[in-house]
């Protein structure tokens, strides 16, 4: 008798001992990631501005919640810290931030940012009360009457970098009206930090009848909106006209 308790006895640990093992190893067991979203698909950003992504996994009790942040393009940088990031754009262009479960990569989701261009017409456009000076080719002297100390120049934004000019002398004691337009661009030297300015136009009652315009290199605005331009007007004489002035309002 004593012998069969003790078999039972054997027998019913051993069922005790496979079942608490069982259900330790249910409640052990890891929850894999099954999806990742973001809370917007597309945005936009000027450069230097920044915006936050959140990211959140199916399922919310997944065992291991580390996620990986990259871009794709220089464009745009990401710093990640947990579920949430900081996109930050750079320069103009497009990158796809993406977003990865970090044990299981092939879980992820994906947000594209479009990095504008930077609209330096804004910066530039206004008024430059300025001189317009005439001098004889290939000197700095200038011809008795070309010069104008009142005259002015208006730069009015027609888009993203893009701008029409439009300038007035007054020249001879009042017998010639110049009037200069001209259909601009405008882009950043980062290293000098001035605004170059490039466009071809048109001169009105220049005294030879309407004449094309090209503003030549070097043609710039500095950072304090002081500018100064040479224009190349299509005469027998080719001749430069140049205007220096200073911006005075938007």
């Amino acid at each position: 008798m004593k012998n069969h308790v003790s078999k039972w006895s054997t027998i019913a640990l051993t069922f005790a001992a496979v079942t608490f093992a069982g259900c330790g190893d249910e409640d052990n067991k890891d929850i894999a990631v099954q999806k990742i979203t973001l809370n917007v698909t597309s945005f936009d950003l000027d450069p230097g501005q920044t915006k936050t992504l959140t990211a959140t996994m199916e399922p919310s009790d997944a065992t291991n919640k580390r996620v990986v942040w990259t871009s794709d393009n220089a464009a745009a940088t990401v710093e990640g810290d947990g579920i949430t990031a900081v996109v930050t754009a750079v320069a103009t262009g497009t990158a796809k931030i993406k977003v990865a479960s970090y044990a299981a990569p092939e879980v992820f989701a994906e947000a594209t940012v479009t990095v504008n261009a930077m609209d330096h017409a804004l910066a530039v456009a206004g008024t430059y009360p300025g001189t317009v000076r005439m001098p004889n080719k290939g000197t700095d002297e200038v011809k008795p009457g070309y010069q104008d100390d009142n005259a002015n120049l208006v730069l009015t934004r027609t888009g993203v970098n893009a701008l029409t000019l439009h300038a007035t002398a007054t020249l001879l004691g009042g017998m010639m009206q110049l009037s200069i337009d001209c259909s601009v661009t405008v882009s950043k030297d980062e290293t000098t930090g001035k605004y170059v300015i490039a466009g071809t136009g048109l001169t009105n009652n220049y005294g030879y009848g309407e004449k094309e315009v090209t503003i030549l290199e070097g043609s710039v605005i500095d950072a304090a909106g002081k500018i100064d331009l040479e224009f190349a007007v299509d005469t027998i004489n080719s001749e430069d006209v140049f205007f220096s002035g200073q911006k005075t309002a938007n």
